[in-house]
């Protein structure tokens, strides 16, 4: 019920003009992250000393292998290394 929410409210800022969401994700990954070679990233959401995150350029995703096991876009990533919100997020990669 919580992502339905989320997605009606992306969709209403989409249709507002508020925010661009599709071009937010848009934005490169590698200019967020730095990719190590083989194309592991270290997960910004937890530390680590080896990295476990794999960057998939042709979805502009990564997805953490290790303690998180999840995957993230372009957007999530940005709120967790800038400590903002979404609508900021995206403001700012648009």
């Amino acid at each position: 019920r919580k992502i339905t929410n989320v997605i009606k409210l992306h969709k209403h800022w989409q249709k507002e003009g508020a925010v661009d969401v599709e071009k937010a994700k848009r934005y490169p990954v590698e200019d967020l992250v730095e990719i190590e070679r083989g194309a592991y990233v270290s997960c910004p959401f937890h530390d680590e000393e080896t990295p476990s995150a794999k960057f998939y350029r042709e979805r502009n995703r990564i997805h953490c292998y290790g303690s998180c096991n999840k995957g993230f876009d372009v957007i999530d990533i940005y709120m967790e290394i800038n400590n903002v919100d979404f609508v900021t997020a995206v403001k700012a990669l648009s």
